[in-house]
């Protein structure tokens, strides 16, 4: 294969990947959330996910801003977890609901929980639809992500920022210089 349409075919890739790469993070500010004493912490099971935590810090650039404990709780309606989906790693999604206290609370549709060989640790992530409270702000969308290991939770919740107009421009006009370029090799 010539270096070009290698370099060509990995670029293609690269900008196809850029959207989801882009959008993959909670941004800051974010709730810190963790179990604590009074809290139950974690569990998954082959039919449910929850957690019961709470939310007792904003994490910014500097400092976190220490916030009145809330109770976090996160609950699944619907959805299942395969614990030896792939190579012995387990795998599934959940619908559901959360709270922050009076702060936040709204649903999601397709946490996916990732875990690994002990069946006691876990990661999850899912985008977010907020419906009321007072940190909303001006955002309607946002995402979580986080761990579980045996029933102890931590985990990241914040707003998630749209990809740029320039990042689509920049990616279009890589694409349009991968066609000239392919052209001027055949």
């Amino acid at each position: 294969m010539s270096v070009i349409r290698y370099v060509s075919r990995l670029a293609m890739v690269a900008v196809m990947m850029l959207p989801s790469i882009l959008n993959a993070a909670v941004v800051l500010p974010a709730l810190d959330i963790q179990d604590m004493g009074v809290d139950a912490g974690g569990n998954v099971t082959s039919t449910s996910f929850t957690i019961d935590a709470t939310a007792f810090s904003i994490v910014t650039d500097g400092a976190p801003i220490d916030i009145d404990d809330e109770s976090f709780i996160l609950t699944s309606t619907s959805g299942s977890y395969d614990p030896a989906a792939d190579f012995g790693f387990g795998y599934g999604t959940f619908a559901g609901t959360f709270s922050v206290g009076g702060l936040l609370s709204g649903t999601f549709s397709s946490l996916e929980v990732f875990g690994y060989g002990d069946g006691t640790s876990f990661d999850f992530e899912s985008e977010l639809v907020f419906v009321a409270g007072s940190l909303m702000g001006g955002f309607d969308s946002g995402r979580i992500e986080g761990t579980l290991s045996g029933d102890v939770a931590i985990a990241k919740l914040g707003a998630v920022v749209p990809v740029p107009a320039a990042v689509w421009l920049f990616g279009s006009g890589l694409i349009g210089l991968v066609g000239i370029a392919r052209r001027k090799a055949q």
